[in-house]
C-alpha cells in the first residue's frame, strides 16, 4: 500500500464494513428528531460511523491545505446509460453497464451511481456553492472514492448540462434513464483538494477517499430547478463537520 494511504488508513482506524441485514431508520435533513444533529442518536449503525471521527463535508482552504504534487487520480469516462432512481433524499443515477472508471493509487473504481445536493455539502474558501454532484466509486474491495463538483446557478444561456457540443456529451433523459457522458460534470481544470472522511448520508461509513475540484461550474436556474424538484425537501446538505487534525492535500 502507498505510503501515504496506510498512514491514512492506520489513523482512521481502518475501513467500516457495511452491514447489509442493518435496520435504518428514518432519516432526513430538516427535523428536529431525525435530522443530521440527531443522526447518531437514530441507530448503533449510525452512532458508531459517526464517531470514527474522519466525517465529511468539511470545509475546504487552499491556504490551509498541503500542496500534493503528484497526481492521484486518473478518469477514464465514456457515455453511459443510467437508472434513475430515488434514494436518500435525492435523485440517484445508477450505472447500468460500470463502463466509467477511475485509478487511484494504482487500485481502478467503477463509476456506480451519481446523485447531487442542494446547497453544496462542502465550502470553499468559505464559500458555499448552491449545487453539489457526487460521483460515487468503488473497487474490487469495496473501498469509497468520491468526488465532488460544485456548481453556482448563473444566467447564462447555456450550462454544462447542453454546451458540449460532441454528440456524446450531451445529457438525455428519458423517464426512466439519463444517458450522458460523466466527464460533462468534470471541470476543465483538474485542481482538487484530497482528503478521508465519510459519507456524508447515513450510516456516514468511511474511508472514503474524497477528491473535491476548486473550480466550479455553471449551471442555468430552468436546470437548476428542475434538479431541486426532484427532492423531498428544499435541501438535502450535511452541514460541514470538524477537521479533526486531518491533513487535507491540494494539487493544482
Amino acid at each position: 500500500m502507498h505510503g501515504f494511504y496506510k498512514w491514512i488508513k492506520d489513523k482512521a482506524g481502518g475501513l467500516l464494513k457495511s452491514t447489509a441485514k442493518s435496520f435504518i431508520p428514518q432519516w432526513d435533513y430538516s427535523s428536529k428528531e431525525r435530522g443530521p444533529e440527531n443522526w447518531a442518536q437514530l441507530c448503533h449503525d449510525f452512532c458508531t460511523a459517526e464517531n470514527t471521527g474522519y466525517q465529511s463535508p468539511i470545509h475546504l482552504a487552499m491556504k490551509k491545505s498541503s500542496t500534493l504534487d503528484k497526481n492521484l487520480v486518473e478518469f477514464s469516462y465514456t457515455q453511459e446509460i443510467f437508472r434513475k432512481s430515488y434514494y436518500n433524499h435525492t435523485l440517484q443515477l445508477e450505472s447500468t453497464g460500470f463502463k466509467n472508471t477511475l485509478v487511484v493509487d494504482g487500485s481502478t473504481y467503477r463509476l456506480h451511481n451519481i446523485h447531487y445536493h442542494i446547497p453544496s455539502e462542502h465550502h470553499i474558501n468559505n464559500q458555499q456553492s448552491q449545487l453539489e454532484f457526487h460521483l460515487v466509486h468503488r473497487n474490487a474491495q469495496d473501498e469509497i472514492v468520491v468526488v465532488g463538483v460544485l456548481f453556482n446557478v448563473e444566467a447564462v444561456e447555456e450550462d454544462v448540462l447542453k454546451n458540449h457540443s460532441s454528440a456524446d456529451s450531451q445529457w438525455y433523459e428519458s423517464k426512466k434513464h439519463v444517458a450522458l457522458n460523466p466527464a460533462m460534470l468534470l471541470p476543465d481544470k483538474k485542481s482538487y483538494f484530497h482528503y478521508q472522511g465519510s459519507l456524508t448520508t447515513p450510516p456516514t461509513r468511511g474511508n472514503v477517499k474524497w477528491f473535491v475540484f476548486s473550480d466550479s461550474l455553471n449551471i442555468t436556474q430552468k436546470h437548476f430547478q428542475k434538479l431541486k424538484n426532484h427532492l423531498s425537501d428544499s435541501f438535502n446538505n450535511r452541514p460541514l463537520q470538524e477537521l479533526n487534525g486531518r491533513t487535507v492535500w491540494y494539487h493544482s
